[in-house]
């Protein structure tokens, strides 16, 4: 990505000659998540690029600036004309806009306090944070994406094609606990759980207001789409999980993570 865009906090490390898109959507920048967790506030490695899994935010934020340089479009231009528009997601937006600011869902702590959402000023989004989206938006693009629309067979394949494999969670370390995957493995953006010969593709997030948790399966396209208004949405989700997909293996995998 250097020939468009090296962030000014790393341009003394020649390291950012390595950055690809590719390593930036399977969090492997090694960018720590942010860099305002910092001393200093400023972007620095944390590790090589390409020397494993961390979970970054930065590394999403560099891609997007590094596609706003290259193209010379603002990214939720592109966003729209690429993604949203095809797909007839009408609903989404990655900052405030008028139309939407009327129609949000204010997300509750985990106090049960109530407070306003925490919107992006408009035409400054954060590609890794902060998606304003409705349900029915949500469930095209899952649609569209386990369908490939859009791209070529071998990018769409490239999603369910491990990418780095991610560090287990505590409960699946061994002796894991009943219900862990065999594997857990990162795609381009999307995680991906394997369950014997099945492989589920999800992504979840998660802030102080509100929890979103979405999979599908890979061979099948069959799959569900939970979003919470509130801190607490976790046990919420796993609740809805028994009464509407109560055989899915993410229920099973949830459950085992909630163990004490």
């Amino acid at each position: 990505m250097s020939a468009h865009w090296i962030d000014p906090d790393v341009a003394t490390d020649p390291r950012h000659a390595k950055l690809t898109p590719r390593l930036a959507l399977t969090h492997q920048t090694g960018f720590a998540n942010w860099r305002g967790n910092s001393k200093d506030h400023k972007l620095a490695f944390a590790s090589d690029p390409g020397n494993g899994f961390t979970y970054s935010g930065e590394g999403y934020e560099y891609l997007r600036r590094f596609i706003e340089h290259k193209t010379g479009q603002p990214f939720e231009t592109l966003a729209a004309e690429y993604v949203f528009g095809p797909l007839g997601m009408t609903g989404t937006t990655f900052s405030a806009r008028s139309r939407f600011t009327s129609r949000l869902t204010l997300p509750m702590n985990k106090d049960g306090e109530f407070r306003p959402a925490d919107l992006q000023p408009e035409g400054q989004p954060n590609a890794a944070d902060n998606l304003f989206v409705t349900v029915e938006d949500y469930a095209k693009l899952m649609i569209g994406v386990a369908q490939g629309r859009g791209i070529s067979r071998a990018l769409a394949s490239e999603r369910i094609k491990t990418q780095i494999e991610m560090p287990a969670p505590a409960a699946c370390k061994a002796p894991a606990t009943p219900g862990c995957p065999d594997a857990s493995d990162f795609g381009l953006g999307w995680v991906l759980y394997r369950f014997g010969a099945q492989t589920i593709v999800s992504n979840s997030g998660m802030d102080w207001g509100e929890f979103a948790l979405v999979h599908f399966d890979a061979a099948t396209g069959d799959g569900m789409v939970y979003m919470v208004n509130g801190g607490n949405g976790v046990p919420v989700v796993m609740d809805a999980m028994e009464l509407f997909d109560p055989a899915s293996p993410v229920l099973a995998f949830g459950r085992a993570q909630m163990k004490p």
